[in-house]
């Protein structure tokens, strides 16, 4: 089992915590937001962890280290996340999760999702409300997801 995360991007949305800080680094609690992660996959058994680094990117490794390889989008600033998953599609040939890096969660939510008997399961929080314009997932009655976007209406 691999796990990506993507930690590419400046974080313009958490300036002034961003201006001299990657996203993934800043801090929640004792610790930055990655290591919360990072210690989650580990303690699941995922030790093969990729992160995708650009804004930054030398606090990155140096927080990180060698036990994780990376993968640098050297045109973070004018790409998305989606461009950081392309450039990290040659180590999409397993089973994998895929993390933003400015998610935190509990490390059960990993263990639930490794039992799952579903192939492509994603945790959704079901008590966050929706906010317009960051990223919203919509689903049917099924509990199949229709829409994954920063476009999801609230309603």
């Amino acid at each position: 089992m691999r796990a990506i995360i993507l930690a590419a991007g400046s974080g313009t949305r958490l300036s002034p915590l961003t201006d001299a800080c990657p996203k993934c680094l800043v801090p929640v609690g004792a610790s930055p937001m990655i290591d919360y992660q990072v210690r989650a996959l580990r303690q699941a058994g995922v030790d093969d962890i990729a992160v995708v680094v650009g804004y930054r990117q030398l606090q990155v490794r140096a927080h990180l280290g060698r036990g994780v390889r990376y993968v640098e989008n050297p045109d973070y600033a004018s790409t998305n996340s989606i461009y950081s998953l392309h450039l990290a599609a040659p180590l999409m040939d397993t089973a994998m999760f895929l993390f933003n890096c400015d998610i935190v969660f509990h490390p059960r939510i990993l263990g639930r999702l490794l039992e799952s008997p579903a192939p492509d399961a994603v945790a959704v929080d079901q008590s966050a409300p929706l906010v317009a314009g960051e990223m919203n997932v919509a689903y049917g009655p099924d509990r199949r997801i229709t829409a994954i976007s920063k476009q999801v209406p609230v309603a």
